[in-house]
């Protein structure tokens, strides 16, 4: 871990200010992982080649890259002699005597003994804090739907929640529509028929606690679920794939979401040949947003379905997914012109635990578009394509091709597809907001101010050790050079927000670029009015605040 960081960084320092990462290998990112293959994506010959390089978990491609992305030292691999075989073997005795007797190898590798079977979990071993995983074994508890891991479990039952919600009842529907504004689709209800539902986003070192918050909100009722991993962080660092084919991360992420839904992740790769990668790390997040229209193709949407791309930290809230699926809603009817297309949410923030909640702020994600508008579902040629930034057909929109209007294309009644990173960028379209349900929202309003009306949730910065959370701040967006020595409440306001709520400290002196003032809802989830998430019952929130206070107990380097 240390080398791989070292190499990116003196990597980029040879590359100049661009901060642009070199060539990335294709398949051999790291040569353990010989069972994900990687195949090119198939391009139309009249367009300029794509640069990245996708490989699925899933389909089972068989093409094999070459480069590595770690270089030898010292030339070929040599075959050990009897010599280093010795030496080997004596290592292994000398660590199995080690793990035999006591914590002294896994104190070495920095790692506690009840985490050791989890390393997987989040990908690499520095994730992980010796003695950080609080005693009453709390460490990423989940909620109880069947396929559930073996870890210790929310007390909530799964009887408890409304898994049972998916049969059409007319007048609960009705209601339903009602809570946000709609009419409920009277011949979609008699017919007893919901919209499909298509999830799409990127993931890659992501806590399983908003993976599960997510899945308890979701649960049942998506079609199919896609994800993109990449092998380099937004900021061009190398990291270790997580997901492939047959490790436990999948099975995991694939059993969360209910029997009867469709999980695969594929992988993307910067080609091997730097120029063919765009500069911008936010050109390249948009490509990578984009590999999920092919997997949506792949799995079966049509025209008449819905796709919501969102992180993985990000969900539209139980109620209104199923709104989405049985109302009557304009932006989801035949015939679009697809110039305002998607819907976006409102979501009420949550810092990095179930009572960290953020006052007034509404998110703008996840966001949900009905597939005759989304690239490569609905009708190409109807809909002529968008000029983009990086080659002219990758990346985000153009000015004047959707951003900032439609001035370069002046005549046009029927407007571009979306690729999924367009759902990101784009900001055409209506936000609705939960207007019923019984909820006194001005009173909340004026007694804690926290966010009212909102319609989905974002599980914000939910860490699972110190570490992990520098590593994340050091080598994903916006990566901050001196992440792994500054104090974790300077990092950004949202993390002084976290470690003020955890620590009891006055939201007093926190606020952001704008100068805007920073605080929590006081009272946290039990003086929050509006719907909550379903994964957070009480003995959830008693785990991951000792959880929290055990993370920020260990790190000497807070405020």
């Amino acid at each position: 871990i240390r080398e791989a960081r070292d190499f990116a960084s003196s990597e980029q320092a040879n590359n100049g200010s661009s901060g642009q990462y070199a060539a990335i290998s294709p398949s051999s990112a790291l040569e353990r992982q010989s069972s994900m293959d990687v195949v090119m994506m198939n391009i139309p010959l009249n367009r300029p080649p794509l640069s990245p390089i996708v490989g699925s978990a899933a389909y089972g491609d068989t093409s094999e890259g070459s480069t590595r992305l770690f270089p030898r030292r010292g030339g070929p691999k040599k075959k050990a002699g009897p010599v280093r075989l010795a030496l080997l073997v004596l290592l292994c005795a000398a660590a199995a005597g080690c793990a035999a007797y006591g914590r002294i190898f896994l104190h070495m590798l920095d790692v506690s003994e009840r985490s050791i079977g989890m390393v997987s979990i989040v990908g690499e071993v520095d994730f992980f804090e010796g003695g950080s995983i609080p005693s009453n074994n709390a460490v990423l508890p989940q909620h109880a739907h069947p396929g559930a891991g073996t870890e210790p479990t929310n007390s909530s039952s799964e009887e408890a929640r409304p898994y049972n919600d998916a049969t059409v009842n007319v007048d609960l529907e009705r209601e339903r529509c009602a809570r946000f504004g709609w009419k409920l689709d009277e011949d979609r209800a008699k017919r007893g028929e919901r919209r499909r539902l298509f999830l799409g986003g990127l993931i890659a070192d992501d806590s399983w606690h908003p993976l599960e918050a997510v899945a308890a909100e979701a649960y049942g009722i998506y079609e199919a679920i896609s994800f993109v991993e990449s092998d380099t962080t937004q900021s061009y660092f190398p990291r270790r794939l997580r997901f492939i084919d047959g490790s436990d991360d999948l099975k995991r992420l694939r059993k969360m979401f209910g029997p009867d839904t469709n999980v695969t992740v594929e992988f993307y790769h910067d080609s091997p040949v730097k120029e063919e990668n765009p500069r911008d790390p936010l050109v390249r997040e948009h490509m990578q947003r984009a590999v999920l229209n092919g997997m949506w193709e792949r799995a079966g949407m049509r025209p008449d379905d819905v796709a919501v791309v969102a992180d993985a930290d990000e969900t539209f809230t139980r109620d209104f997914l199923r709104a989405a699926q049985i109302c009557n809603i304009w932006v989801f009817h035949p015939g679009q012109d697809c110039k305002v297309a998607k819907l976006w949410a409102a979501a009420a923030v949550f810092e990095s635990a179930p009572d960290c909640i953020v006052q007034e702020r509404l998110w703008s994600h996840p966001d949900m578009m009905v597939g005759e508008c989304v690239d490569r579902i609905g009708n190409a040629t109807l809909h002529p394509p968008a000029k983009r930034v990086f080659r002219d057909v990758h990346g985000k929109r153009a000015q004047g091709y959707g951003i900032g209007g439609y001035d370069n294309m002046p005549n046009t009644t029927m407007y571009p597809l979306y690729d999924a990173g367009d759902f990101r960028n784009y900001l055409l379209g209506r936000r609705p907001s939960q207007i019923g349900g019984g909820y006194k929202w001005d009173d909340a309003k004026k007694s804690t101010n926290q966010p009212v009306r909102y319609t989905a949730f974002h599980f914000h910065n939910f860490f699972d050790s110190a570490k992990g959370l520098r590593r994340k701040y050091r080598t994903y967006g916006h990566p901050l050079r001196d992440a792994y020595e500054r104090p974790l409440a300077d990092f950004h306001e949202d993390l002084n927000l976290t470690v003020r709520c955890v620590l009891g400290i006055s939201d007093e002196g926190n606020h952001d670029k704008s100068g805007e003032p920073i605080r929590r809802v006081e009272g946290g989830l039990d003086a929050m009015i509006g719907p909550k998430p379903m994964y957070f019952d009480d003995k959830y929130r008693r785990q991951r605040w000792e959880q929290l206070k055990n993370i920020l107990a260990k790190d000497t380097n807070i405020l």
